[in-house]
């Protein structure tokens, strides 16, 4: 493996890693204004429970007035908050979507490097082979060498045998 391919894997995996924890701190504020949204829905409640109309009871104008106003209020405060609990959802989804995109990145870095491995391994075996072959082919020569040598020399043993054979 190539240490350029390594940088390039560190690298991506940084990036992956850094949108994992935009992603969890995404999460995390939504999950904060989701339970903000809902503390403001049960104290909502709560408040228009204590309406000063409620039963029939009669009220004052400043004391009505003061308690629509302020659940109006809340109203606005349950409004903006859904708004910002939105806005973190999305904030949310694409953090997500990068966070794919990343591991994607990771994934195909990986493979690129498996295969560049693999590559390297077909030429070293390749050159293994090649030199095993040469080896061999070497190898044979050299008996075959050694074989009309040994041929020659019993062919002139022969022709000298012969010729003291026949003195």
């Amino acid at each position: 493996m190539t240490r350029a391919l390594t940088i390039l894997l560190q690298h991506a995996e940084l990036e992956r890693d850094q949108a994992l924890a935009a992603l969890q701190q995404t999460r995390a504020q939504a999950q904060a204004l989701q339970q903000q949204a809902e503390q403001l829905q049960i104290y909502r409640a709560e408040t228009q429970a204590r309406d000063p109309t409620r039963g029939g009871r009669s009220a004052g104008i400043e004391a009505l007035m003061g308690h629509r106003n302020f659940m109006a209020r809340l109203q606005q405060a349950q409004d903006l908050l859904q708004l910002q609990l939105q806005t973190a959802e999305l904030h949310a989804q694409a953090a997500q979507a990068d966070l794919l995109a990343q591991e994607l990145r990771v994934a195909q870095v990986r493979k690129l490097q498996e295969r560049r491995t693999q590559e390297d391994q077909k030429q070293t075996d390749r050159r293994d082979q090649r030199n095993s072959d040469e080896a061999a082919q070497q190898r044979l020569q050299h008996h075959r060498a050694q074989a009309r040598e040994l041929s020659r020399e019993t062919a002139d043993q022969g022709e000298s045998g012969s010729a003291h054979s026949r003195y």
